[in-house]
């Protein structure tokens, strides 16, 4: 094992277009009511060196925008294996597909924002953020064996407005063994599955849906740029008992951000990590049969601590007890 230590502090900088975005619209975000985004077309929000954690009761909201609106070019696109394990012992269970997303919204290309009154917009009159696509693709039985499931999202530009004006994400599911397509009605589409998309990149939800606080400031040691290839390009990564160690992979210092954030009463009937066990039991149970010996009792809720990144600037989300 070789835990190798970059450089401290590195800069990743976002493109040029984007750049220039966030200088033509500095000042113009603000924080609205119930903690929505106001005034935003596109590029950073809120500058982080105009961020006062200390003194600011909205800096944690700013933060979390930031976050969101984040230099992510038009989307993303990638292959995914979602395995899964207790307490050091590999579940025989995953899942493996293909995923896309693309912003449809507050895009920085110059191509699309030659329109004053809808800079940024893909299509005329769009009312979408962004589309994310799924397909899993294996493994090649059960509800997969006829073919691949797949999931499409949209996300309304009403989700970063004020509570009483927000849309859920419309959701539907290609369910091979119907072969038709079914609306997921749930306010978290997430919840068909055993993940959450939180675990995707740290925070996927809706900001106005929670309080958001600024705890301070430190410096993280993590992985960060890692340079050892594992899935898709190579399957053999060692990545510890219990499925998540980088401690044979290059970390780095990075500045850091400590958020809170408590899901406001109508958005938080339960724990998320309580709702997540009760649902990969249930999921067990009704898609592969499988059942929990003794050796894999039922696994217990424990707060989450995430964290993730903006180019130059890492996020710490301590998310507390319902």
């Amino acid at each position: 094992m070789e835990l190798e230590i970059g450089p401290s502090f590195r800069k990743y900088g976002e493109s040029e277009a984007y750049r220039r975005v966030t200088r033509q619209n500095r000042g113009k975000a603000s924080i609205g009511r119930d903690g929505s985004l106001a005034g935003y077309t596109g590029g950073l929000p809120f500058p982080t060196d105009a961020i006062d954690c200390a003194g600011d009761p909205e800096a944690g909201s700013k933060i979390v925008w930031n976050f969101s609106k984040a230099w992510n070019g038009d989307g993303a696109a990638g292959r995914f294996l979602f395995t899964m394990w207790d307490r050091g012992e590999k579940i025989p269970m995953y899942y493996e597909g293909t995923s896309r997303r693309v912003m449809l919204k507050d895009r920085v290309e110059p191509q699309y924002r030659e329109d004053a009154e809808s800079p940024g917009d893909i299509f005329e009159d769009e009312d979408r953020l962004h589309a994310t696509g799924l397909e899993i693709t294996a493994p090649a039985r059960h509800s997969f064996s006829s073919g691949p499931y797949r999931l499409l999202t949209y996300r309304y530009d009403s989700a970063d407005g004020p509570l009483d004006r927000s849309s859920r994400d419309d959701v539907w599911v290609y369910v091979p063994v119907l072969q038709h397509s079914r609306r997921w009605l749930h306010k978290r589409p997430e919840a068909m599955s055993e993940f959450t998309f939180d675990d995707l990149r740290s925070f996927s939800g809706m900001p106005p849906q929670y309080d958001w606080a600024c705890l301070g400031e430190k410096e993280v040691l993590t992985p960060f740029n890692t340079k050892r290839l594992a899935y898709p390009y190579r399957d053999d990564y060692d990545f510890g008992p219990y499925g998540t160690s980088y401690a044979n992979d290059r970390w780095e210092l990075r500045k850091a951000w400590v958020i809170r954030l408590e899901p406001k009463e109508e958005f938080a009937p339960h724990h998320p990590r309580q709702e997540l066990n009760r649902g990969f039991l249930a999921l067990l149970e009704r898609i592969e049969g499988f059942r929990l010996s003794a050796k894999h009792p039922e696994p217990r809720a424990e707060p989450s601590v995430i964290l993730r990144g903006l180019p130059e600037l890492w996020i710490d989300f301590d998310l507390r007890r319902a």
